[in-house]
């Protein structure tokens, strides 16, 4: 019944047409936007964040909620190979447990158990949130589905390189500003953190192709395309 049905990505609009049977016509993509808060932070911030939170001066990120389809079992996986091999390369966690997802927890808590790298700090404010994104080696988000993947936006504005996976969404927010990889497969989750760990010149060109990917975005622009939505279906009410 619906005149218009507004999602954040082409992904979720091709899923609404293909599976549901919705009328293409009727689905209008507005992306999402990052918060203008979310910049490189400086070197002193990062310093005492990783002092205050214990963290090592490496580190991949995760921020999600605890769920098994996030594909933190595959990152959980990946990270200890890594660590096998660079032993300081630590794990930050954000987020917290999910109910429906008790296999997940029992894989963290037992990775942490296994390696005092893997640090699990639950849900933390904007401002470490920013400032964990800027510290962070690799933001990795290996989901198997995203409507959008803000994270993505979020970090690639504070200057993380970024792995991510190759499935709905994803690859048309990241763009050229990432590394994606089948999130079923440790293998190649793992060979793309590696090269971004031991390329410098690979790692600066994702942060710098980050910076301008997120221009593409704003909550601004997508304020302006469902506010023109409104408008049109208003004009054509009986």
């Amino acid at each position: 019944r619906a005149k218009s049905v507004i999602v954040p990505s082409v992904s979720t609009k091709n899923d609404l047409v293909q599976k549901l049977h919705f009328p293409a016509e009727k689905v209008v993509v507005t992306p999402e936007g990052g918060e203008a808060s979310f910049t490189p932070q400086p070197a002193a911030k990062i310093t005492e964040l990783k002092k205050r939170l214990n963290l090592p001066d490496s580190y991949l990120l995760f921020v999600s909620r605890w769920e098994r389809y996030k594909g933190l079992p595959v990152l959980l996986a990946s990270h200890a190979e890594l660590a096998a091999k660079y032993p300081e390369l630590g794990l930050v966690i954000c987020g917290k447990p999910d109910a429906q997802n008790p296999d997940v927890t029992q894989l963290v808590e037992a990775a942490k158990k296994i390696n005092p790298r893997v640090i699990t700090p639950g849900f933390v404010s904007d401002e470490d949130l920013v400032t964990l994104y800027s510290g962070a080696a690799v933001y990795v988000h290996p989901s198997w589905y995203e409507g959008f993947g803000i994270m993505i936006l979020e970090a690639m504005a504070a200057g993380a390189p970024v792995v991510t996976s190759n499935v709905s969404s994803l690859p048309e927010v990241v763009g050229d500003a990432g590394l994606m990889v089948d999130p079923h497969s440790v293998f190649e989750l793992t060979a793309a953190i590696e090269k971004i760990l031991t390329d410098p010149k690979l790692a600066s060109r994702l942060r710098t192709n980050g910076f301008e990917r997120v221009k593409c975005y704003s909550w601004a622009k997508m304020a302006a395309q469902t506010l023109e939505i409104y408008n049109n279906v208003l004009s054509r009410q009986p």
